[in-house]
């Protein structure tokens, strides 16, 4: 395999059939609520405000936040 990257090129139509799906995308989830911690938006959220998301970021705002519950600072 080569290890070079692929440049995908659209046409014109492609590019409207892209735009169109994103738009399409972009209005179902306009009112999804969003990670409190990078704010993408997500289709539910846990118990700490978050996407389910385990990225070392977002493991550690949970610590935190379990930590803050236990000395009841929440």
């Amino acid at each position: 395999m080569s290890d070079e990257k692929k440049e995908y090129v659209f046409d014109d139509a492609a590019r409207e059939r892209a735009t169109a799906e994103l738009g399409r995308v972009d209005r179902e989830q306009a009112g999804y609520p969003r990670c409190g911690l990078c704010g993408q938006q997500a289709g539910r959220l846990d118990k700490f405000g978050l996407r389910s998301k385990t990225s070392e970021a977002h493991q550690e705002w949970r610590a935190a936040a379990r930590a803050e519950r236990r000395t009841g600072r929440r």
